[in-house]
């Protein structure tokens, strides 16, 4: 059987995963989902969805900081982000459908590490770096050097994405994000039935 907690606290949240490094993180689950009959069952699952502790945008006069819960939806509509950080606003837009925009986290982005994250290449981009945190530890890995392999990363086992902090670019500096892909998903068309 499964067992399942959510954490009423970051505390407790870096607790549960230096007892269990084996548990699944959940964080919107909109990654881990897709392919949950494809794998047995976790020995446990660590819900993060919506805790206080990872759902910020702190905004500073050098950077923005994201807290790992925060969702695609809350970022595409941060104006400091996109003012400052429109190619992640942009990505942001383009992540799944609403439904998943509304529900995908950029920690659980960043800690699947998919080869096709839509918010990957930006966050290389942007020079952002991943804070991780222990329930010893704390880690600021550049996120050019995050990423060791196939969905590999230098996570440690006990350890939970915090925050993931972009620098401002200078105002010279001109960016933009478009996706480039082999093809794009059709726009999905609705008829009614008689």
């Amino acid at each position: 059987m499964t067992e399942y907690v959510r954490p009423r606290d970051l505390d407790e949240a870096l607790a549960l995963r230096a007892q269990h490094p084996d548990w699944m993180v959940l964080a919107g689950g909109t990654d881990l989902m897709v392919n949950a009959n494809h794998r047995p069952a976790p020995a446990g699952i660590l819900d993060l969805w919506r805790l206080d502790a990872i759902n910020f945008i702190r905004v500073s006069d050098e950077d923005i900081e994201i807290g790992a819960g925060t969702t695609w939806h809350e970022i595409e509509r941060h104006p400091a982000i996109c003012g400052k950080l429109a190619p992640l606003a942009l990505a942001a837009r383009e992540i799944g459908a609403l439904q998943i925009q509304a529900r995908g986290t950029i920690g659980g982005n960043v800690g699947t590490s998919s080869p096709v994250g839509d918010s990957l290449p930006v966050l290389l981009a942007l020079d952002a770096t991943v804070y991780a945190y222990g329930e010893r530890s704390r880690a600021a890995i550049p996120y050019s050097a995050y990423c060791t392999g196939y969905r590999k990363t230098q996570l440690g086992a006990d350890q939970l994405i915090h925050s993931v902090r972009i620098p401002l670019p200078s105002p010279s500096t001109r960016t933009t994000w478009r996706k480039v892909g082999t093809r794009r998903a059709p726009t999905p068309r609705y008829r009614r039935r008689a």
